[in-house]
């Protein structure tokens, strides 16, 4: 997918759902590495199911554009998540790549349990009780598409960081909080492209859920942060979808701030539907006024109770957020 003469898009989930790109200028960047191994729905597109994705469909398209692993000179993760880091070792070791991920998550590299600790922990109490956090870490840290293995970085960026990559190309480092507490952006402002990785996240989120967000508040003020920037492009690493908008994963012109409009509108409802449960929160299982928050929300979008959905705990994860904030 080719999103300007210097920007590649490249499928490392085999489904059209997680990207990860090639910026180049005088050097080239590799924007995240993707899962460490192909997802179970997809294996049937990569000719191992048991090797990095990224490694699997990477060479061909460097060598569509004339230049091999070797010739990666950055790795710039947008945020810790496992789809977009865990690949960093074997790109690392291939081409010698310098890494860089925000100041704020750099720490996840060193000890993922920490991750774990940070982002469900919280969550899995709540559900399944704390006799289940061994189990469920250990599931966390060794499953197939799970964290690492991790390299630790070159390098932290903050807000406001510049990447030269030289040939005009230069992307600034835009702090966007609230999908993770160190997810970035990369604004090239001269050809007005962002490529915000999951920063911008849609209204429903994998399966059926919540939009995953560890800080409901910050993710409100990215956007709109974002919508009052210069940008002519919006790239995310996933397809998202607005209120009306229908899942894509490139938003030009006035559909940007209409996408992140929806997404604004969206969080209104959501924060409504949390407080509506909030004064219930320690008196009713938690799964009960997750499904109920559920019926508040538009039909029509995609969301489904929990019993429907593949088990995950980002998406409650989010709820539990937003309740917590509520009551503050």
């Amino acid at each position: 997918m080719e999103i300007h003469p210097k920007i590649t898009g490249i499928d490392v989930s085999g489904l059209g759902g997680i990207w990860v790109f090639l910026i180049r200028g005088e050097k080239t960047a590799l924007l995240d590495t993707g899962p460490k191994r192909p997802f179970p729905m997809a294996v049937g597109q990569f000719p191992d199911k048991n090797f990095s994705p990224i490694l699997q469909v990477l060479p061909a398209a460097l060598e569509n554009i004339g230049i091999t692993i070797a010739d990666i000179d950055i790795i710039l993760n947008s945020h810790i998540h496992f789809d977009h880091t865990a690949g960093n070792a074997l790109i690392k070791e291939s081409s010698k790549a310098k890494l860089y991920i925000h100041v704020d998550e750099a720490k996840y590299f060193e000890n993922p349990e920490l991750l774990f600790e940070h982002e469900i922990m919280p969550i899995i109490t709540i559900i399944l009780g704390k006799e289940h956090l061994d189990q469920e870490k250990k599931s966390y840290l060794e499953e197939e598409t799970g964290p690492g293995p991790y390299v630790v970085v070159d390098g932290t960026l903050r807000d406001g960081d510049v990447i030269e990559l030289g040939g005009d190309c230069n992307l600034e480092v835009v702090h966007l909080p609230g999908h993770t507490e160190g997810s970035i952006g990369f604004f090239w402002e001269e050809e007005g492209i962002m490529l915000s990785g999951d920063a911008m996240q849609g209204v429903c989120g994998h399966g059926g859920g919540l939009p995953i967000l560890d800080d409901p508040f910050a993710f409100e003020s990215s956007l709109e942060r974002v919508k009052n920037m210069p940008i002519k492009t919006l790239v995310h690493s996933h397809p998202f979808r607005g209120l009306t908008i229908p899942q894509t994963t490139i938003l030009q012109g006035v559909e940007i701030n209409q996408y992140l409009g929806e997404c604004s509108e969206f969080m209104e409802m959501l924060k409504s539907a949390a407080k509506s449960v909030a004064l219930e929160f320690s008196k009713r299982p938690f799964l009960e006024l997750y499904d109920e928050v559920i019926e508040k929300l538009p039909g029509g979008i995609g969301f489904k109770k929990w019993g429907e959905m593949p088990k995950q705990f980002f998406s409650p994860a989010t709820l539990l957020h937003c309740i917590r904030q509520s009551n503050n």
